[in-house]
């Protein structure tokens, strides 16, 4: 099976399609910087001075 590398694709034809494609390709990746959630969010964890755990 051919590895298709649509960014390079796109870059040599400047086609919106194949940029779309690499999006596509991007958005499959799952890239868990975007998923909106900071680190330790949701957490019960309070470090307010006047609060008693």
């Amino acid at each position: 099976m051919k590895v298709v590398n649509y960014w390079e694709q796109f870059l040599s034809t400047g086609n919106i399609n194949d940029y779309l494609a690499y999006r596509e390709g991007e958005e499959a990746a799952g890239s868990k910087e975007d998923e909106g959630a900071r680190q330790g969010a949701g957490t019960d964890q309070c470090y307010r001075d006047d609060t008693k755990g």
